[in-house]
């Protein structure tokens, strides 16, 4: 049948046209004619059933649904009697309904059961002697049936996306020429066991109660090691057991929260080794003998069964390990999965090392690994672009490369750095679900602090509460209300009182810089000056039986498992723990921030002449910078908008050796000075004009000019600043008119002329994304702007009248309609829980009752892209971009959509309010083009009338000539989204059409804007065309 036939006969509706389904099945007993046979066969073509090309599958999770589907689908064919797939799918009451829904594959069957079916169909059909029932044909139709290329070998011809897997594989770490090894081979997993080993510590009780946390032996480690190559998976609970550790000991990777017993929490995966236990498992299985592979013959089965999916390109590569078929067959059902970050030359280099005892980063020293000199990399005053194959993860590597791009376009602007400071934003390495995961964290926290701030106003009788008061309260409820030091309770009434009770860091900050809640207790302000700069432990251990009343009281208390160790950790028999905590708490180890430092570290030239610091590169952990925040009297308000980043990247940029030193020593002095103030001799250096205080039993000498003696606890300017007069600085720079605020808060030798702080945010302007939504709706009112879909009724909502939104037309069965909304509102508007149970439809002569699964809604509708030859239409298309022309004075808006770069063609088209698509005016030569707006261009815009922008904290103004983001464009009414530059205004619906100005810029990665004159509308260029 000729290809316009084919397509109109599936155009032209038809009544009377059979089920296809219907035809699948009456093609094993009658002649079909053209029109049918091709119906059948196109049918079967588009649903060829599941076949795997690999034998790993069977392994797999969500692929061992769809084959017990499979299976279960060829017994009943078989049991029922039916001869084919297409009878049994049309003649049985259980595939009503014959599609998948998802996560359900109930209706899938085998590829070879409709092979078979193919077969008896051209058999039959033969034999009723229809023409085109051809041998040759059977076998044409057949070849192309039963195609199917492996995706590891991908395209065929001369392809670039030949041998997918291998091509993606990025570069090591250090052995830049060598690809990285597969995490499924036994190098890796070696390397990452002993790794693991190395980076274990176990907390011991000592005799007297207190804490002390070790490494791991060297015969514990290989006990443990033995353990690995024994066990599938590695328990902290198979640990104890095997190490023989009693009942007070604990693993100090493991949080051992109050929710849950500690044997729950030891169930956990400490490491496991599953490739060399698959292989073992395959090999054993088939009576072969494990002792014959080496570990270089482990890694060459775990390359190539990570590099090649298919069993046939498997097999042939095995092959040429000299394997017998039976050793081949058996590693094939093995799954793999990703790759490491180093070679397996670099493993081997790396692994003897780690089995010595040493830590990774003194191992990769040891062997010049992370010296640019080693990787033959000559040094530059510019970073160059992060690789594409040293970075693998796509979100990791964006975040990389702004970073590069940031940062080079500072060393333009200032010269080359002296050092460079990271603190990488948490939200930057996430993924989308991640980020929302941790807003939902953050919404959660302050809920929690609300109700505790509603309970201390109502307490206290005030209207204002302080953080540190909820800090207080809800220390004070963890600790069951009682001081942990002296163990007697506190008075509720005077809790806030000044000089009552104070927040404590257990591990003093100047040891720790830890200021986390569980390095923080609340003692009673007496018990506090006598600690000192010391630990609990420290303090109370000159008196035995009160340091086991404390024991006893924090033993007693249900408190997350770190703040117990620090509460019993004793630091003057820990010297390792007490020199490593500050390092651990100061440095951002996380994988993202480790990449971009390596990367400065390895190939930027730094500025040695005006700066003799060791450290060159310094990456700031984010509670760090948090503490540094509060102690400056500095906000963090994400509510308020994004210059809070540019506040922390001043904080980071202050956070070096010399402050962490200064910080270090007030911390030291403050808490020894209020314990014992004649402990210090008190003069005055009158050349220098500072303060000394001298330690008359350590002789240790402290110095600050602005030290007062009197009230010391309650003066915050006490704590060190990054130069005097920081904060002020700093607030002012970060106003709107900085010039303004400098002169005003009369800081000196600053320069008068200062720009406004502009965030630099960077367009969207990819040309990919859907065409359309997946959703195909009905195109019958079409012409009145109304789309009409089906939707389950899980998807259904109340609008703000209590009705449900969009339900097209309710008087067509008013009691299904009413029984819905009842439904919905008794569930307060939550459709899974409103409709957690069957609805059923009852006739209207009350014999009948039909499941309902889905209603049908109407949504007003200006444009959609027609699809399935006209029968459907697919609204809301993924806008591009929106082109700007003027004409008299007046704006008007082009929307361009994904279809129209699919079809090549501009549209010309612009929003009319009020009418459909083919209804907008066209735009001739009479128009003069403007300028293309993607997400996140930046705007200059002045409303002709009232136009007022909302912000988040609750204020609004009248908008005037401003420089904003463009974020979308609303085709209902010809209006655009904008926001403020820092994010914290918006205008929802700002009418484009009669701006009084409209102009475009340019930002760049330092925040300068700069005009955009004369652009030429962009025309589309599609590959391949």
């Amino acid at each position: 049948m000729p290809v316009p036939e084919i397509e109109k006969m599936y155009t032209t509706a038809n009544s009377k046209r059979p089920d296809v389904y219907q035809l699948r099945a009456e093609a094993l007993d009658r002649l079909l004619n053209n029109e049918e046979f091709v119906r059948v066969l196109i049918h079967i073509a588009q649903r060829r059933g599941f076949k795997s090309n690999r034998s790993s599958e069977l392994l797999e999770g969500e692929t061992g649904k769809l084959l017990k589907a499979v299976r279960d689908n060829r017994e009943f064919l078989r049991q029922s009697g039916y001869r084919t797939v297409g009878e049994m799918l049309f003649r049985d009451s259980r595939f009503t309904q014959k599609r998948n829904k998802p996560g359900d594959y109930r209706h899938t069957v085998g590829r070879d059961l409709l092979l078979e079916e193919i077969r008896l169909v051209f058999a039959a059909q033969k034999q009723f002697s229809n023409p085109h029932a051809s041998q040759n044909f059977l076998e044409e139709y057949l070849s192309i049936f039963a195609s199917q290329r492996n995706f590891d070998s991908g395209p065929g011809g001369n392809s670039r996306y030949a041998n997918l897997i291998e091509g993606m594989i990025g570069t090591c770490t250090f052995e830049r020429s060598q690809k990285r090894a597969p995490k499924a081979s036994y190098a890796f997993e070696r390397f990452n066991l002993l790794t693991k080993l190395q980076n274990m510590r176990i907390s011991h009780r000592n005799e007297d109660g207190t804490r002390k946390s070790e490494n791991l032996s060297d015969d514990q480690k290989r006990l443990i090691i033995d353990l690995a190559h024994q066990k599938q998976v590695l328990t902290y609970t198979d640990i104890r057991k095997l190490l023989k550790l009693d009942e007070n000991s604990s693993f100090t990777p493991l949080t051992y929260g109050n929710a849950r017993a500690r044997k729950e929490v030891e169930k956990s995966k400490f490491v496991s080794m599953p490739f060399y236990h698959q292989v073992k498992a395959s090999w054993q299985k088939n009576g072969l003998d494990m002792a014959t592979l080496t570990p270089e013959r482990l890694d060459e089965f775990g390359w190539i069964l990570s590099v090649w999916k298919s069993d046939e390109n498997r097999r042939t590569k095995l092959a040429a390990l000299d394997l017998s078929s039976e050793e081949i067959e058996s590693l094939l059902p093995i799954g793999t999965g990703k790759f490491g970050h180093l070679s397996f030359i670099a493993l081997r280099k790396l692994t003897p090392l780690l089995e010595q005892g040493l830590d990774y980063d003194k191992a990769c020293s040891s062997i010049g690994y992370g010296q640019s000199e080693f990787l033959g990399i000559e040094k530059t005053n510019r970073l160059p672009p992060v690789s594409h194959e040293q970075i693998t993860n796509p979100v990791v590597l964006r975040a990389l490369s702004q970073s590069v791009k940031v940062i080079n376009s500072i060393i333009r602007e200032h010269g080359i750095p002296e050092s460079v400071h990271i603190e990488l934003a948490r939200e930057m390495s996430k993924t989308f679900d991640e980020r929302n995961q941790l807003t939902k964290l953050r919404n959660e926290n302050e809920r929690t602090n609300n109700k505790v701030k509603l309970e201390i106003a109502n307490m206290l009788g005030v209207s204002k509460v302080s953080p540190i008061d909820i800090v207080k309260f809800k220390l004070y409820l963890q600790q069951q209300e009682r001081c942990l030091y002296s163990g007697e309770s506190f008075d509720r009434s005077r809790l806030f009182e000044p000089g009552y009770a104070e927040v404590d860091h257990i591990i003093p900050y100047s040891i720790s810089f830890d200021d986390s809640y569980n390095n923080k207790v609340l003692v009673k302000t007496g018990e506090n000056r006598q600690k000192g700069n010391r630990t609990p432990v420290e303090y109370l251990g000159v008196d035995p039986a009160r340091l086991a009343r404390y024991i006893a009281l924090v033993d007693s208390l249900h408190l997350p498992r770190p703040k117990k160790n620090n509460l019993l950790r004793d630091l003057s028999k820990d010297i390792v723990e007490r020199e490593t905590f500050k390092e651990r708490n100061l440095q951002d180890t996380r994988y993202i921030t480790v990449e971009l430092a390596s990367h400065i570290e390895r190939y930027l030239l730094f500025d040695m002449a005006n700066s003799t610091q060791i450290k060159r590169v310094v990456s700031v952990n984010g509670p760090v910078t948090a503490f540094f925040r509060k102690r400056w009297g500095l906000r963090k308000d994400r509510e308020l908008g994004d210059l809070h980043h540019a506040q922390d990247a001043v904080i980071v940029a202050c956070v070096g050796d010399d402050l962490i030193q200064r910080v270090s020593k007030y911390d030291k002095f403050k808490r020894s000075y209020l314990a014992n103030p004649k402990v210090f001799t008190k003069s005055f250096d009158k050349q220098t004009n500072t303060v000394r205080y001298v330690d008359n039993q350590t002789g240790e000498l402290f110095t600050w000019d602005s030290f007062d003696d009197t009230h010391l606890a309650l003066k915050d300017n006490l704590f060190p600043q990054a130069w005097p007069r920081f904060r002020d600085e700093l607030l002012a720079r970060l106003s709107p008119d900085p010039t303004y605020a400098v002169h005003m808060a009369n800081i000196s030798n600053i320069s008068k002329d200062l720009m406004p702080v502009f965030v630099s945010r960077m367009p969207n302007r990819k040309c990919t994304g859907p065409a359309h939504k997946e959703t195909v709706k009905s195109p019958r009112q079409l012409s009145d702007g109304v789309v009409i879909s089906k939707v389950s009724l899980s998807e259904l909502r109340l609008d703000g009248e209590g009705e449900i939104e969009g339900y097209y037309n309710p008087q067509d069965d008013t009691v299904l309609y009413a029984k819905l909304r009842r439904l919905l509102q008794e569930a307060n508007g939550n459709a899974e829980k409103a409709f957690a149970s069957p609805v059923y439809k009852v006739s209207k002569d009350g014999k009948t009752s039909t499941l309902v699964n889905k209603v049908k809604l109407s949504e007003k509708a200006s444009y959609g892209v027609m699809v399935h030859q006209a029968r459907g239409v697919a609204t809301k298309p993924s806008m591009v971009r929106v082109d700007v022309f003027i004409k008299e004075g007046r704006f008007y808006l082009v929307p361009v959509y994904v279809p129209d770069i699919v079809r090549g063609l501009l549209p010309t088209r612009a929003i009319t309010p009020g009418k459909i698509y083919e209804e907008w005016r066209v735009i001739d030569s009479s128009f003069r083009f403007q300028f293309s707006l993607y997400h996140n261009d930046v705007i200059k815009v002045k409303p002709k009338g009232r136009t007022v922008i909302k912000f988040k904290d609750g204020t609004e103004r009248l908008l005037g000539e401003e420089i904003v983001y463009y974020k979308s464009t609303n085709i209902a009414n010809g209006s655009i989204f904008v926001k403020t530059h820092d994010d914290a205004g918006e205008v929802k619906s700002l009418g484009a059409k009669t701006l009084t100005i409209f102009e475009k810029y340019n930002v760049d990665y330092l925040g300068r804007l700069t005009k955009v004159h004369d652009e030429s509308r962009l025309e589309f260029k599609l590959k391949g065309r």
